[in-house]
């Protein structure tokens, strides 16, 4: 039972189409948190809650912006806003400490794998057939979006934004790292590897930052278990590095393309933090002069028509920052509840956080499916405890 819930929230999460003919779809949004919601509910009726975790969280997180909403006037209401605080509680709540993979979870995860990086490295060779395909099937935010970004051959996958895109890629790239020092899979090394040139490829801030994240786990963990292969790794990168330069002479043209588009989506004034959060950002105009003269809206619709981008401001604006506090505690509770070591679970609690100062990720429809489904996968690879092997991992990587 276990793996066929792990397997449906790993592949909805990912593959559930979010448009249809180019533009987001209401059907398929609610086809999600409908499904999320089912599969999220077999969870809690196999294993129950965290102990507390409803009275303290998921309650809380409920009334208060039920209150705020009739407090707000005029009264606005919008049920989609509704549902993704309501699985929010959902989430934080879960027990997944004896949810335990087997053989077919573990099949998904790895063609899941081998999927994200066909279509990933497809997007960069530039197919147009896979870009209808996408544009058609997942667009989301506003239609425009998808076709920008394989215009620009950025391997967005189904994710649509290659912030959104970048961090799941991250995460996916960080569970096989941990697979990887538990079985020295050479299948896996591949993974790791694909998913790092992807993410880099993403040229945005979001994968900038996790790539620079991602080297410096292997290098230190490199350092720390075979000073030969850190040296051969860095000896591999240095001549990478100057074999890229070598070929930027022969393709100049390549290269100024790839230049214009690196500076256009790393410009500061269209994307990243000061984008938002700077003098002239969406932030400073319009959001902190409304927070200052008014009540938290709860949940009623956006007070603008611009993305917030930002899930840190949009619980203020919502719920003030008592909201703020109870969902990072909850998640934070959460995270350390249902990963056993400290340093993995905190390093994921970080992450989050961090990307949450760009966008809403903890009431975006995909994360309901696929935090749990990461939950379990980093406390399954990271092992119970510090050294422990895990027979499935050992036989699957043997049979790989």
């Amino acid at each position: 039972m276990d793996d066929l819930i792990l397997t449906l929230l790993l592949l909805l999460g990912l593959y559930l189409p979010s448009s249809s003919g180019g533009v987001s779809s209401a059907f398929f949004y609610w086809l999600s948190r409908l499904l999320s919601s089912l599969l999220l509910s077999c969870l809690v009726w196999r294993y129950g809650t965290r102990p507390g975790a409803v009275t303290f969280v998921s309650l809380p997180i409920t009334i208060l912006l039920s209150i705020c909403t009739l407090l707000s006037w005029p009264f606005r209401f919008q049920g989609s806003i509704f549902s993704g605080f309501l699985l929010l509680g959902f989430i934080l709540a879960l027990d997944l400490r004896k949810v335990r993979p087997g053989r077919f979870a573990y099949k998904s995860l790895v063609a899941v794998n081998f999927v994200n990086i066909f279509l990933g490295f497809t997007i960069l060779a530039g197919s147009s057939g896979l870009g209808r395909f996408l544009s058609t099937w997942y667009s989301e935010f506003y239609p425009e979006l998808v076709p920008a970004m394989l215009e620009l051959r950025k391997p967005v996958l189904t994710f649509a934004n290659h912030s959104v895109a970048g961090f799941y890629l991250y995460i996916m790239l960080w569970l096989n790292w941990e697979n990887y020092k538990k079985t020295l899979s050479k299948l896996v090394l591949f993974f790791v590897l694909a998913e790092l040139v992807l993410l880099i490829a993403l040229t945005s801030f979001t994968s900038t930052f996790f790539a620079v994240v991602t080297v410096t786990q292997i290098g230190i963990w490199l350092w720390k278990e075979n000073r030969r292969a850190f040296g051969f790794a860095a000896v591999t990168l240095l001549f990478v590095s100057i074999a890229a330069v070598r070929l930027s002479n022969v393709y100049g043209d390549v290269v100024e393309e790839l230049k214009v588009a690196w500076a256009v989506k790393m410009n500061s004034e269209i994307s990243g933090p000061l984008a938002r959060y700077g003098e002239e950002g969406n932030v400073a105009r319009k959001i902190m002069p409304y927070l200052r003269g008014n009540l938290p809206i709860g949940f009623g619709p956006p007070v603008t028509t611009d993305v917030i981008d930002s899930g840190i401001l949009e619980y203020v604006l919502r719920g003030s920052a008592i909201l703020l506090i109870v969902v990072y505690v909850g998640l934070y509770k959460c995270v350390r509840h249902n990963v056993s070591l400290r340093v993995p679970g905190l390093a994921l609690f970080l992450a989050i956080v961090a990307f949450e100062s760009g966008f809403a990720l903890m009431t975006y429809y995909r994360t309901a499916f696929l935090l749990p489904c990461v939950l379990v996968w980093l406390n399954h690879f990271c092992g119970l405890r510090e050294g422990q092997n895990s027979p499935l991992l050992m036989k699957e990587s043997q049979a790989i």
